[in-house]
């Protein structure tokens, strides 16, 4: 419980400049067995907000908003992450818990802003309000999903998708969701992930066709994308710069075995080609994409890059037998 009375070797009236709030620490919580962690790693950040988690708990309502106010102002001080109105902090509820999973890029959009021909694929209810995005930038999600997937031919997907919804059954326990990526929508449709993430400041475009910014470099990906009927504040724009515009050496363009990116365009064709050649250097990783030094430290372990070059690779292929066909 919080207390924000003087304590009793101070005269009852009188000038306090200081109020601090101090709250006791509560009990551990029980490991949560719907967890790939085992337990609920963002309230074992904050025991101050445990309770907030306990349906048994009997903390206020009053100390419950008390909680989550104070926890929102210490993950956004320390994330940098405030509203572009002054003032206020905007977080994602039990933010930490997805960062923690690995999915550590997350925005959410109104869906009342958002082009209408970004939204004419998704089939919107009347009810449904938000749109969340959800990433992940960096080598930690892989790290998470070789310990804690089980799916060997989907594990990212099915692991992300896994995660969000844990994390949506604790965040938003009333809201009514539904997946638009990477499942919920038919074969023929599909929803604008780099467009979406152009609007949240993530994405710029790079010569090799694969979102850049000078925070991440190319090494982030979109991993969910969830429709709400939440009303949460929606997220500012997190633009880190496109690290191409002063880039004059280039050197993925030189990179490329293929010259698929010579002509200031990307080759698609070219690049398939390439691909597809025994023993070629591009069938399970991009050299361009390698030779950038954009965000190198965030650079995908290897396991994951030929992971991912993998089901791409395969992807062309099916192309080409059908074409062929």
């Amino acid at each position: 419980m919080c207390r924000t009375s003087p304590p009793a070797s101070m005269p009852a009236r009188g000038p306090w400049p200081r109020l601090r709030r101090a709250c006791v620490r509560l009990p551990a919580h029980p490991p949560c067995p719907a967890s790939p962690f085992g337990r609920l790693d963002v309230l074992r950040e904050r025991p101050d907000c445990r309770s907030l988690a306990n349906p048994d708990s009997i903390r206020s309502r009053t100390s419950e908003g008390a909680c989550r106010r104070r926890q929102a102002a210490a993950t956004n001080v320390r994330t940098g992450n405030r509203s572009t109105r002054a003032g206020m902090f905007i977080m994602i509820p039990f933010k930490s818990m997805l960062d923690e999973a690995g999915l550590n890029r997350q925005h959410i959009f109104d869906l009342a802003r958002l082009p209408p021909d970004l939204l004419a694929p998704l089939g919107l209810g009347e009810h449904e309000r938000q749109l969340i995005l959800i990433g992940h930038a960096g080598r930690l999600l892989w790290e998470r999903v070789q310990k804690h997937a089980t799916d060997p031919v989907h594990p990212i997907d099915s692991y992300s998708i896994g995660v969000v919804e844990q994390w949506a059954a604790l965040a938003l326990p009333q809201a009514r969701i539904r997946f638009v990526y990477p499942k919920g929508l038919p074969a023929d449709r599909h929803i604008g992930l780099q467009r979406l993430g152009t609007l949240a400041g993530w994405h710029h475009p790079s010569p090799f066709m694969v979102g850049i910014n000078a925070r991440w470099g190319s090494w982030f990906a979109y991993r969910a994308a969830i429709i709400v009927d939440s009303e949460l504040p929606a997220s500012p724009v997190e633009d880190h710069g496109h690290p191409c515009v002063d880039c004059t050496a280039k050197p993925c363009i030189g990179a490329c075995p293929a010259s698929a990116l010579d002509a200031g365009t990307m080759d698609m064709n070219a690049c398939h080609r390439q691909r597809l050649l025994e023993a070629s250097p591009c069938a399970y990783a991009c050299p361009a994409r390698q030779a950038c030094p954009v965000g190198v430290e965030h650079r995908y372990d290897k396991s994951q890059v030929r992971h991912s070059g993998t089901g791409s690779l395969a992807a062309i292929g099916i192309r080409r037998l059908l074409k062929a066909s």
